[in-house]
């Protein structure tokens, strides 16, 4: 797998791949880091169970990888010779928000009615898909691409 993200970056640098399909990449990596980061203070901080969230994480990249990474659909475009996506998502960004607005219910509104954990098990499963998305979509592109030689 690690040859392929390799092969796609070449393929970035030699001006192969659309910059929306760059875009939506380096936007879903930036946000699962930023999952990451909530996701292991939790775990340092919080005691959060951490098998369990590395089982959410590894169901999510599960249907990341295999279920979500078909939203957007990666094409080979004959007239400018490179990868590009048919439609710029902005799913990441609603589930972030969304995530934000789901821990704020649950510690003002909710309080004492579910644990703490529940965000963060969330949290964790939603970053697996996003892994599993960035996986897909690296994958995409490197088939599509093999596919237009």
């Amino acid at each position: 797998m690690s040859n392929i993200f390799s092969e796609v970056e070449t393929l970035r640098r030699k001006g192969k791949v659309h910059t929306r399909l760059i875009l939506l990449v380096y936007g879903l990596i930036v946000l699962a880091l930023a999952m990451a980061a909530i996701i292991s203070y939790n775990i340092a901080f919080k005691g959060t169970n951490s098998p369990s969230v590395i089982a959410l994480i590894a169901i999510g990249f599960v249907l990341g990888r295999y279920l979500f990474a078909r939203i957007n659909v990666v094409d080979w475009d004959e007239r400018k010779e490179m990868v590009k996506i048919g439609r710029m998502d902005i799913l990441g960004f609603i589930v972030l928000v969304a995530y934000i607005a789901f821990d704020f219910i649950l510690k003002y509104f909710l309080n004492g009615l579910y644990g703490d954990p529940v965000g963060v098990f969330l949290l964790a499963a939603v970053f697996g898909t996003f892994i599993g998305r960035i996986a897909g979509l690296v994958s995409e592109v490197h088939r599509v691409f093999k596919e237009s030689k």
